[in-house]
This record gives C-alpha cells, structure tokens and sequence, in this order.
C-alpha cells in the first residue's frame, strides 16, 4: 500500500500539464508563402546557423534559413481568421526571418481555391500570394475570390478535382482539435497571443530563439534545423491539443466520486481506467463518443459506465443495442416503447451536469467535441497517476475487483491533493496530505516565526543538502517538518551510501564546521565551494584524502582568490554572431598584467582569477589584436564575493573582416625551457611527485619549468616544493582553472581529476608556453625529455603512446580490440594517457578544447560512457582531433 501511495503521489508531483509539440508535416495540407533558404528577397541575408545559435542579443538576426516556421490555422470565412491572415502578412512585410504557412478552414470550394492561388501565384512571383491574401474579406464568394486570382495570373484556373489540399486541412484540424477561427503555431508549439499581435509574435519569437540556442549548445541539434523543426522531434509529440484536458494541475481538477451505473466492457481482464458518462440533460452525444473511443481503441484496457438522468431516445438506443447484442452499432433497430421501458430499469440521478469522467477526473462537456478528446483524457489521467504501475502492484497482491479499487485509488489521490492548493513546494508542486504519515514525519522546534514543511529522500545527494538546510532553518526560529521519502526499491547505487554531505551557513569565515562521521571509516573531504570562489587547503596536519575521524581533527582551507567570468559576442554588421573562439585576453591593473586566457566557442566562456580591486580586460597583442578591437567597456570591479559577471563585445577591425582568427598553425619557435604540467592529490602521490620531478630534472639537460594543478594540493607540499626547487634548480608555477558551471560536473573526486588532465588544456597555462609534456605523478623518468618536447607531431595538436600487446597474457583484458571501441576506432590504436605531449599553440588555433568539451558534455551524463575519462575522451575523438601515436619503447 505504501508503494502504491508514493507512485501515485510521485506521478502527481511530476506530471507535466505544458502543452505538447504538435507535428506539422506536409501531410497536413499547409501550403507556405514563402522560402527563405530559396528566394531572392532573403539571397544577401547570411545562411551560416552559427550567426543565430551564438547570438546574445534579444533581437531575431535576418539569417536565410527556415528555423522558425509559423503556421497559421485559420478560418476564412470568419471575420477572426481574415484578421489572422491580414497579420500573417504583415509579419510578410516585416522582413522577419520566419517560414510562413498557412492551414485553412471554410467552405470547401473557397478555401481549395486560395490554397491553389498561394502555390501556383508563388511560382510566377515571391511576392503574390501575400498580396493576394491581403485582399481577401469575411464575404468574399468564390466567384469573387477566382476574379482576383485571375487579376494576379489570367491563364490560371480552378481545378475542380484537386480536393486533396481542404481535405487533408480539414484532417488535421479534427485530429488536433485547433478547429477554432484562428491559431498560430510556431514549430508546433500553439502560441496564447494576447493583446498586440506584432508585439507579442516577436516575444515568442525571440524566446523561441533562446529556446534553439539552449538545443545546440547541447548538441541536441545540427544544422539545416529547418527539417528538425519540420518534425517536431525534439520534444514530446502530440496529435491533439486541449487545454481544458492537459493543462490543468492535479490540486484544480474536476473530482467527482465514483457512482453505482450501468457497465459495459468487451472483457474481464482489469482496466487501468473507467470512462464514465454523466447524462443530466439530453443532447451532448456523449454515450456515442464514449462508445466510439471505445470502438477506436478497442485495446485499451478501458470500461464504460453510464448514469442516464432524462430520458434521451438516440443515446439510450445505442447503450441498449450495446448490451443486448454485445456490439456497437449507431443505427437503433428498437422502439421509444421498448427504449423507454428500458430506461426506467437504468434511470439513475447524476451528480454533475453532461461530462465524461475517467476514473474521478471529470470533465464538462462543452470542453469535449469528439471521441478524441475522450482519449485524451484518457491518456492524461492514466499518466498524471502512473496507473500503470499501480495495476501492477495491485495484480501483484491478487487484489479482487481490481478495476473498482483503482478507480478509488484515483479519486482518493486526486482529493488528498485539492486540500493543498495554498501551499506550494520548492519546485511549485503541492504535496499531498496523504504523504504526511506520522510514521514518515518527525516536528522539530516550536513555531516561533514560520513553519517550513520538507519533503526529502535521505539517500539522496539532494536530501543531504536540504537535511543541513534544517539545521539552518531550527537556529532562525523555525518549525519544522520533515517527512522523509526513501526510495522503496533500494539497488546498489542507493545503499550503501558513500558521500556525505553538510551545509556551511556562517556569518563569518571565524565560525568553525563541525563534521560528525565514524570513526573506523577512512574519507576523502572535498569542498563544494560557490562557483566563483578559488579555495585551497590551509594549513592541515592531516591527509585530506584519507581522513580518520579520531576526536577533534581540525581542517581548514582558504578563499585564495575570486572569479571574473564573462561571456564575449563578436559583432558583425550589427549582429551578434558565434564567439570570436580563441580571442585572446589579458586582465590589468594599473596597465600592470596580471594574467591572460582564451574565448571558448562554448557559449563565449572565459574566466580569470583576481582579488578585489578595479580591473581592465583588453587583447593580447598579436593575431587577437590585429583582428579584434573590443567596443564594449572593458572595466571591471571585484567589489564582493560573490564575483562579476562580464559580457564582452569585439568585432574585426576593418580591412579584417574576411579574416580567419584561428590559422591552425603549429609552434614554431620553442625556446629552451621545457615544459611539463602534472597534478596530484593526496599525501602518497604528493610523494610520489616529488620522485617525479627530481628523475625529470636529473635526466633532462634543458631547464625545466613544471605547472602544477594548484586545486588539490597540501600546503605542506607546497612549501616543501620550493626547497626542492631550489635544490635541484627547477623553476615551477600552480596554475588553477574554476569547474565552469555549465559543463557537466563529475562528482568522485578522481574523475574530477581525470578531467583537468583533458578539459581544459587550452586555458590552463598562460599564452607564452607554446607546448607541454604531461606525466602523471606516479612515473619514473629515465631519460632526457628533450626527445619529447621536440618531437614533430605532424600537425597533430598532441602525441600519446598507444597500449602495448606483446604480452599475450593480457590479451583478454584489451577492450579496445573488441565490441564498441574495435567498431569506433577502426584501424586506429587506442592510447594511454600517463604520457603525453600537447602542442598548445595547434591545439588552441584549431579550437580542440572546445571540441572536447562538447564531446565530454554529451557522453559525461551516460553512467556507461567515458569509464576511463581521461584515456576515452581523446581516443573517441581521433575523428575530429587526431592523435600522433609515439613508438611504444
């Protein structure tokens, strides 16, 4: 009973009452009046998709492609629907960057005749149909309207056969339901305008925009989208829309108690829902579209019940007919005499007006025009309350009566929730009284100032968070309720659980934390700091990475610096189109430099470190400012914790328009320092490092320079480093790069540093270092390093070293020679990477950061991908970045 209960109200929590996408093929009869990808009104607007996908202003950039596709489905033979398509063409003249269709009702003759106009005016000239449409009225006969066609092109004529455009209109407009004057669907999403229509149209538009932009960021889509968007794909598709039906929450339904009536099914077997037909009045043939849902979708697992109030001879036939010959027919073969007999044995007092009722959700019947929306409805309910899955439970305990009981089900779950229509949770969903179980609640504090009620599954990474948010709430003055929802099905990826987490709400950085664990166990402490803080260990006695809780065992750690982190848009001819990828930028002082970075094309993205203080942000001196200039200001003030936010603009200079920022070269000149980068975390391979550093600086005759990952090391080690520096007379420098809140974040401490090995390479070091030798701490080097650095690398942007298979013992453990990798990798060897070497001015000037980071972003989230995550993300991708494969010895 428990687990029935939490599936319900889970469903109810989660049921989504948006409206749909509706599908907008060509089989419904649209016909378009115009083409931006062809015509020659729209031949000097650029057709690149990137100019729309990176831009960030709210305006819609004129780019020829047919992303945003307006259909308008109209009636005109209707005032509304003429003044719909008097719009229609406005929109036309705006030169806005919208494909424009329309789907038209009416009389038959009329409206084959305008559709025919439209598609052959448009073949004489782009311009004609809008001029054609605008002239059409309310009023306008056929004759009328063929004397006007023929005013526009007078060898054209009507071609009575050809009904396929109205019928196929008509179709649609009966499936979907959009059978009203007038409505405007834009990539089959029905648009609610209210008020001035240009106005509105360009709002949606413009969210529409934002809304594409969001898909391609994602990967979800590639250009052309037009076709995309055609097949509405990318989101839940429906066939019929009504608000009515779909879009009420559960807490604003119509409830209406089951009753005793008379029943009607084609078999025994339990019914997931029963459709129940309220008859007060006559008229309103519900009992005809009750009995046609179910004739149409005779293998739902559906039942009828009809309670007949008035006497109504055609509906009463057809229930009639129904029960004596067990078929559905609509022609009555009975007598009123014998009818009305009848109906005295089923008469029963309704306790609502005409409707239709499934389960308990009832619906009036002005909301209902034909057996569709019966199925509608239907569907909805069946999903708002996962009655799925609660016929199986019920099925499970060999429940009796089965189809009775989840009709009550229904009803109960549905009236526990209207109780709470004033109170709204987190995510402004109310809970229900059913799930306040004293048994799952605990009250905590008194009511002093407010009552705070938390709904929460403990076992959860988000119910640890909200458990340390108690915490908080009891010492304002807060009661409060807390009523716990574990998972019923516990699997191992519940239980046992390995992360704990507490929440830090101080008024100072003085106010101490204190972490209560068991003491046999061994942790590992990470701290989840806000995004734009930079914070490192303090001063620790112990090993952060393997922490025993024995007594007081004090840990701290510090804000060593802020994050300035901007967004920059390249303008151009007044647009604002994809990122300049690969700009680079230095952040001043006083015109001192403090530090620099690049332009990611993910979203525009760049971050520097800083302290508090007023700053400049301008180009590095080279290719950058030989292209770029910026035009927006370039100041910026670190004046609080919480960081800036800075959106750039830059735009080419002149006489550069048609230059390319990223020239895809390779280094040319390398200096004689080498550089290595490596991280660490731990007191053991913080050791081990240091063993690494003195074999590189013992068997390399070049100076070296080494940049470490900052984020994860002691401060024991950090001091010891510059006595060993000294010792053996190596130059190092930390480098650190803040998780940008965009990119999917790992969660385990050493993917996170699997990630810093791959993601963000081109951002790490500083412009100057032309190429880097990563060696991961726990190596041993034996020879000079110098034969890596100047390696050629044959305008590859970086060498690994393929696996060795020598060894026939370990040939079952070679993943890579079979199944998925074998069938991605081809002939291509699969690298290991505790050694590798990255020509960094290739790997920026060929944008292969942000590559990666698109790759990472669209696997990261699949458990079953990227297992190895630094090794698996530059073997997937030798497609688009290739790899120089080093000999194996």
């Amino acid at each position: 009973a428990l687990s029935i209960l939490q599936s319900i109200n889970s469903a109810m929590h989660l049921h989504d009452t948006q409206p749909g996408v509706l599908s907008t093929q060509k089989n419904t009869g649209r016909v378009y009046l115009n083409d931006l990808e062809k015509d020659k009104r729209y031949s000097k607007w650029p057709n690149r998709i990137e100019y729309l996908v990176f831009s960030s202003s709210m305006q819609l950039e004129k780019i020829a492609s047919n992303t945003f596709n307006l259909i308008l489905v109209a009636d005109i033979t209707s005032q509304t629907g003429i003044e719909a398509v008097k719009n229609l063409v406005e929109v036309y003249k705006e030169d806005w960057p919208v494909h424009l269709g329309v789907i038209l009702q009416g009389e038959q003759q009329l409206v084959n005749l305008v559709l025919q106009a439209i598609k052959n005016l448009y073949k004489l000239d782009e311009t004609y149909p809008t001029q054609f449409l605008s002239q059409l009225s309310p009023e306008i006969s056929f004759e009328e309207a063929l004397s006007l066609y023929n005013t526009f092109c007078k060898e054209c004529t009507y071609d009575e056969e050809y009904l396929q455009p109205y019928e196929r209109c008509k179709h649609f407009c009966e499936i979907t339901g959009l059978c009203g004057p007038s409505q405007w669907i834009l990539n089959g999403k029905v648009l609610s305008i209210d008020g001035e229509f240009m106005t509105q149209l360009y709002t949606q538009l413009v969210m529409e925009k934002r809304y594409v932009q969001v898909l391609a960021m994602k990967g979800v889509l590639s250009a052309p989208f037009s076709s995309f968007f055609e097949k509405a794909q990318y989101e839940k598709v429906v066939t019929r829309i009504n608000a009515n039906i779909t879009s009420q929450e559960s807490n604003q339904v119509t409830l209406v108690e089951p009753s005793e009536g008379v029943i009607f099914e084609l078999s025994e077997a339990p019914k997931l829902a029963t459709i129940t037909v309220y008859k007060k009045h006559p008229g309103d043939h519900l009992v005809k579209m009750a009995f046609e849902t179910l004739q149409r979708f005779s293998h739902l697992p559906i039942r009828l019940r009809f309670l007949i109030e008035e006497f109504d001879e055609p509906e009463v036939c057809l229930l009639y007919t129904a029960l004596e010959t067990g078929t559905i027919e609509e022609e009555c073969k009975y007598g009123t005499h014998t009818l009305f007999e009848y109906y005295k044995t089923i008469q029963s007092k309704t306790p609502v007006e005409n409707g239709v009722a499934v389960n308990s959700r009832f619906v009036h019947s002005e909301s209902l025009l034909s057996f569709r929306d019966v199925h509608l409805l239907y569907e909805t309910e069946v999903k708002r309350l996962n009655m799925s899955s609660v016929l199986s439970e019920l099925e499970t305990l060999e429940t009796p009566n089965t189809s009775d009981i989840l009709e009550k089900i229904s009803f109960i779950g549905l009236s526990s929730i209207q109780h709470l229509s004033d109170f709204k949770s987190y995510d402004s969903k109310p809970i229900p009284e059913s799930m306040w179980k004293e048994s799952l609640s605990r009250e905590i504090g008194e009511p002093e100032t407010f009552v705070v009620k938390v709904l929460l599954n403990p076992m959860s990474e988000e119910g640890q968070k909200l458990a340390s948010l108690v915490q908080w709430l009891l010492s304002v003055g807060a009661q409060v309720k807390v009523v716990f929802n574990p998972d019923i099905k516990l699997t191992e990826k519940v239980l046992p659980i390995h992360r704990y987490y507490q929440l830090w709400i101080r008024k100072s950085f003085e106010e101490p934390m204190e972490i209560n664990g068991k003491a046999n166990h061994v942790f590992t402490l990470s701290l989840d700091s806000p995004e734009s803080w930079f914070t490192l260990q303090g001063e620790n006695t112990y090993d952060l990475d393997n922490l025993i809780l024995e007594g007081n065992t004090p840990v701290n750690y510090k804000l060593q610096s802020l994050m300035i982190k901007g967004q920059c848009a390249q303008e151009f001819k007044g647009f604002e189109i994809e990122p300049p990828n690969g700009l680079q930028l230095q952040l001043k002082q006083n015109s001192s430099f403090v530090s620099d970075t690049i332009v990611m094309k993910n979203f525009g993205y760049f971050q520097f470190k800083a302290n508090p203080g007023l700053y400049s942000i301008s180009l590095a001196s080279g290719r950058s400012s030989e292209l770029f200039h910026i035009e927006s200001s370039s100041l910026v003030a670190v004046e609080d914790i919480k960081g800036p936010t800075v959106f750039l603009k830059a735009a080419k200079n002149k006489g550069f328009e048609d230059e390319e920022l990223l020239d895809s070269h390779s280094v040319e000149e390398l200096g004689d320092t080498i550089h290595v980068f490596s991280l660490a975390s731990g007191k053991l391979y913080e050791r081990l490092l240091r063993i690494m550093v003195t074999s590189v600086v013992a068997n390399t005759k070049n100076p070296v320079k080494f940049w470490l990952l900052e984020d994860f090391f002691t401060q024991e080690f950090k001091d010891s480093l510059f006595y060993l520096s000294r010792a053996l007379n190596f130059q190092y420098e930390f480098v650190s790069y803040k998780w940008p809140s965009w990119l999917y974040r790992q969660k385990e401490k050493q993917r996170i540093i699997w990630a810093y090995k791959i993601l963000f390479l081109d951002v790490l070091f500083p412009l100057e270092v032309p190429k880097v030798i990563y060696i991961d701490a726990d190596q041993v080097v034996r020879s000079d390093i110098k034969e890596l650095w100047e390696m050629d690398l044959q305008g590859a942007p970086y060498a690994y070293t393929p696996f060795c298979d020598s060894n026939p013992d370990t040939e079952g453990f070679r993943f890579w020679k079979h199944g998925y990798w074998k069938n991605h990798l081809g002939q291509k060897p699969y690298h290991i990477s505790a050694l590798y070497v990255v020509d960094l001015v290739k790997f920026r000037s060929m944008g292969a950061g942000d590559t990666l980071r698109v790759l990472y972003e669209n696997m990261a989230p699949n458990p079953d991908s990227l297992a190895n995550l630094d090794q698996d993300l530059p073997n997937f991708a030798q497609v688009q970045i290739p790899i120089f494969s080093c000999l194996r010895s």
